[in-house]
Parts: structure tokens; sequence; C-alpha cells
């Protein structure tokens, strides 16, 4: 663990002598370290994080979406040497507590939901199109773009972390490799124009006085229009149905019109793709974040991920192309081991 000295000295430096005791946040999958400081009448969020990289890129990205008049957090200082900067405080409440807060009061309406998404919707384009202008993506932490090199990384990602993991006893046949070396291909073929944030999803999109602000963009760089759009209404805990996914849609092409007109069938089948691979790499991080860093809490996403993209494979007619991977998801839809958090912790040994 990194030492929290050099935060509370960036925190006094900043804000002065008399602040609270720095009270630990809850940081998802991160391995950063996330607190919050409190003074008499404000509070700042600080964050200490052993990748000077990733470091370097949020605080690069921050201060160039902000400059593009989108609603990220604010830095207020940083000491990179140390691992450490201080931003600004959003609160406590994300896109996904919202829409969990409704599930649990039973008063989740689709209108409802729209409405926060559309304010979502209303910014992705001004993200991918004009915050791209000007942007030098030698700052970008890893992958300057995304390509087919990184969506082949994606698929041994899922193979590794869930496939070998937890379902090692089903072989990895060659209709199965064709096809995903096919889902690769395609993918690869797409224009790659716009700014991608890479973990575009509710859980990291915080909401302040009835508005959205984002933040874990520290991955971003160029590449389709498509994929943050996937990873936004096919996310585990995106609270959307099959009913609001297509409203939406048409949301984001209407928003994105003054930028760049899209065909919308040619957008749709080159969309559904892009939701297949974020949600084969959702397996992978699930598996990852569960084996690896002892968030088992994540395991319970593993199942319903199965069902959603068996779903997926069955409702989009241009994912009919990949119909041995549909096959394979459907055994595991309907296997055991796989079917709940416990039976899945008992293969990596809890």
């Amino acid at each position: 663990m990194i030492l929290l000295n050099p935060l509370i000295s960036l925190a006094k430096q900043y804000i002065g002598s008399d602040i609270s005791e720095p009270e630990p946040l809850k940081g998802d999958g991160s391995p950063r370290q996330i607190y919050r400081f409190r003074g008499d009448h404000n509070s700042w969020i600080g964050v200490i994080n052993s990748n000077f990289a990733e470091n370097q890129a949020f605080i690069f990205l921050s201060e160039h979406l902000k400059k593009c008049g989108i609603p990220v957090p604010a830095i207020y200082t940083s000491d990179l040497e140390h691992g450490c900067y201080l931003l600004e405080d959003l609160g406590d409440s994300s896109l996904a507590d919202l829409l969990s807060e409704w599930n649990q009061k039973n008063t989740v309406q689709n209108s409802s939901i729209l409405q926060a998404y559309q304010k979502v919707l209303y910014w992705l384009p001004r993200i991918q199109m004009e915050a791209k202008q000007g942007l030098d993506y030698t700052f970008c932490h890893r992958e300057k773009e995304l390509d087919g090199a990184v969506f082949q990384w994606d698929i041994n990602y899922f193979k590794e972390y869930f496939w070998q993991l937890f379902a090692d006893d089903y072989e990895v046949t060659d209709h199965i490799s064709q096809e995903l070396t096919r889902l690769i291909i395609l993918l690869d073929g797409v224009e790659r124009q716009a700014l991608v944030l890479r973990d575009f999803q509710s859980r990291n999109i915080m909401w302040k006085e009835g508005e959205p602000y984002f933040i874990d963009y520290q991955m971003g760089c160029r590449g389709p229009l498509h994929y943050d759009l996937a990873s936004l209404l096919y996310a585990s805990r995106s609270g959307l149905n099959d009913v609001l996914r297509p409203l939406l849609i048409e949301a984001y092409l209407m928003e994105l019109s003054p930028w760049k007109q899209m065909s919308h069938d040619q957008f749709l089948d080159e969309f559904y793709h892009f939701v297949l691979i974020r949600r084969l790499r959702s397996l992978g991080s699930y598996g990852f974040l569960s084996s690896q860093n002892q968030k088992f809490y994540f395991l319970d996403a593993i199942p319903t991920t199965i069902v959603e993209i068996c779903n997926l494979l069955d409702q989009q007619p241009v994912l009919g192309r990949y119909k041995n991977l549909r096959e394979l998801f459907y055994k595991w839809k309907d296997d055991k081991k796989l079917s709940n958090a416990s039976s899945l912790a008992m293969k990596i040994k809890i």
C-alpha cells in the first residue's frame, strides 16, 4: 500500500492545516486509494496512485475536458512525483446509485430513466467530437488508439480471466476462435474518429444537483464513435431494458447529427459488435478483479452477464454469424457451476 503522508501533506498545503482526517472512499475496481478531506465549509477528494503514467493522463485529460466545457472534476493541485492529487468533490451519488435507489423505492419510471440518460447523451457527442479537437494523443495512457490489437487483448483477457478460470472444461474450438477473429477484424475496420473515454458507464457518472459529471477517463484515446455508447447502454448496472435502449440510441444519433450524419442501419450493424466485445471484456474484468484483487462482489455480476450475452446474441440478427459462440454461452447459462457467486467462488478457492 502506498504511504498516505504525501497526500496529507499536499492537502494541508492547498487547504490549510485545519482539515479533517482523510476518510477512505470505495474505489470499485480501481487500485487507487481515494479519500475525502473536510474543512469548515467545503470538502475535497484526494487520490494516491502508484501508476504515475495513469495519473498524468488523468490530469491532462481533466484539464483538456474542463477547457472544452465538459463537466468533469476540477484538479486543484497535484504532486505527481509522489503519485497524488487533489480534486473537486462531486459527492457520493453516481448515476448507478440513482438507478439503484429508484429500484429500491420501486419508483423507476421509463420517463425518469430516459431523462437522466438524455442528459448524459447530450454530452457524449460533445466529448467525442468537440473535445477531440486539438487533443494531443501522446499523453494518452497505454493505447493511443482503439484498434485490432486492443480488441485482441480484450478477447485474450476474456479467455484468461473468465473462460480458463471458471469454464476451463469447455474447449476453445476452431469454430469459436474463427468467430472471435472475425469479430476483431470487423471492429478494427470501423473508422476511429472520436475521443473515447473507454469506461463510460453509470458507475463513472457522478450525479450532482441533477446533472451528470464524468470521472475515470484516464484510459481515454482515439477510437470509434460506437464504443462509449455501447459501454453506457449495455453495462451491467445500466438500469436499461430493450424498450429504452433503442430510444436512447436514436437520441444519441440526433445529438451527434450536428457533427456527423450516420446511416442508422450501418451504425446499428457496427454498434452491436461493440456491445459484444464490451460484454466479453466485462466477464474478463469480473474474473480478474475477483481472483487477483480479492474483490469478490464482482462474482455476482457473472451469471447475469452470461444471460445478457445470450439475449444479445439471440435478439440482434447482425450477430447471427456468431452461432458457435451463442451455443457456448447457452451451455454456460445452463451450467450450475456458473449460475451463482458461491459456485464461482469455489473455482478461485475463496
